[in-house]
Order: C-alpha cells, then structure tokens, then sequence
C-alpha cells in the first residue's frame, strides 16, 4: 500500500467518525428521533427515491452518506435485474449438477 491510499484510508476513517460522533450529539435529536432517521434511510419501508437533501449543511453529511449507499444498492439491483432479463436460467447455469460440476454452460465429468 503506498502512501496516498494510506493518507485516503486514514481521511476516510476521520471522516466516518466525525459523522458518527455528530449524529448523537446533534441539537434537540432524541435517541427516538435517531431510530426514526435511521428507518426512514436505512429501510425499505421509509425509503424514497425521490427525497433528496437539498441545502448543504454541516450537519448532512451522514445524510449524503445513507442516500450514496443505498443509491449504489439500488443500481446493483437494477443492474441484477437487467442481467436476469438478458439471460434467463442464467444462475441455475453455474449451479453444480448430480452428474459432474458445471462449469459456465459446459458439464465436466
């Protein structure tokens, strides 16, 4: 590992701390109020595409954060989903067969 990927590696661990140190310490937040948040992020329940945070604040960096990852997870599951439409059966493909093991779409005895 050379030395740049140690300073982002140290500068990512900072600023993952500073964000979760803030979130209980934000003025007038309960513990409720950080569960509710959490649900309303972090859940299928509460989430929602098009609620986006629109002033930056100090305080919105874990908002950014929640809303980029489940972002990433949303594109994941369209790309899953768009990949199970261009090859039907395609997972069953590399499952492992009674009679040898499955490699790609060829049988090996």
């Amino acid at each position: 590992m050379d030395k740049v990927q140690k300073y982002l590696w140290v500068f990512t661990a900072l600023i993952v701390f500073l964000a979760v140190q803030k979130i209980p310490k934000a003025d007038g937040a309960s513990k409720a109020n950080m569960y509710d948040l959490h649900d309303d992020l972090f859940t299928s329940r509460g989430y929602k595409k098009q609620v986006r945070p629109i002033a930056d604040d100090s305080n919105s960096l874990f908002v950014y954060l929640a809303f980029s990852l489940l972002s990433l997870v949303d594109h994941a599951g369209q790309a899953r989903r768009h990949l199970a439409a261009r090859c039907p059966g395609g997972q069953q493909r590399h499952k492992a067969d009674t009679t040898g093991v499955s490699v790609g779409s060829t049988k090996v005895l």
